[in-house]
């Protein structure tokens, strides 16, 4: 993990950007090849369900379902879909 740190932020210096604007970088172009490659997605542990709604606004999962067993979590869930 720490070497790769290391290289995002070479990466980044070379670029005269951010390691942030690496990382987003990477993640634009992983989402764009993956985009319509899957039909639907089950997460079970979703937390507040963002990283999911994520990918179907990008395109990358059409019909996607989460779910998690604590009471707090279906109903951020439930605000957030």
């Amino acid at each position: 993990m720490d070497e790769d740190l290391v290289e995002i932020g070479a990466l980044a210096q070379r670029a005269s950007a951010t390691n942030f604007m690496v990382v987003h970088a990477v993640l634009a172009v992983l989402l764009q090849r993956l985009r319509g490659r899957f039909d639907a997605a089950l997460e079970v542990g979703a937390g507040t369900g963002y990283f999911g709604l994520n990918l179907v606004r990008a395109g990358v999962v059409g019909h996607y379902t989460a779910t998690d067993i604590s009471p707090g979590m279906v109903a951020a869930l439930e605000t957030s879909a």
